[in-house]
């Protein structure tokens, strides 16, 4: 019974953080990751603890910078790739980060690829009462 309540538990919790993922286009409507004369590519995989993998493939030898910032445009985090990097990876913990939309800002030279995570909080659930006739 604890098992099926864990793993409830688990597929509640992956649920509820809802975290999406998508890349904004630019202005010729492609995405900047996998235009021919890209820097870089960019992938994103959450996982099941409030964590997000992020991976960086660079292609030419640029400086690649890294932003994570707020729905108020704060920075939370920033890293430079060096020129002799040709590929990144990171792992984001998310849990301390509270309800809201975040972007994660992957740009080198002109190329600039956004993607935007959303964490949502559990819906709260009001208590139901049944009322029921006794003889």
């Amino acid at each position: 019974m604890k098992t099926i309540a864990n793993q409830l538990l688990i597929t509640l919790l992956a649920g509820v953080l809802a975290l999406t993922s998508h890349a904004q286009a630019n202005p010729n409507g492609t995405d900047d990751s996998t235009a021919a004369d890209a820097f870089f590519a960019v992938g994103m995989v959450p996982d099941l603890k409030d964590r997000i993998n992020l991976f960086v493939d660079v292609y030419a030898p640029k400086v690649v910078s890294i932003k994570l910032k707020d729905e108020r445009n704060n920075v939370l985090y920033e890293e430079s790739l060096s020129r002799k990097e040709s590929r990144f990876w990171r792992k984001f913990d998310l849990k301390e980060l509270g309800p809201g939309k975040y972007r994660f800002i992957i740009a080198a030279g002109k190329q600039k690829v956004i993607r935007q995570v959303q964490i949502a909080a559990p819906p709260v659930n009001e208590p139901k009462r049944y009322i029921s006739y006794i003889r």
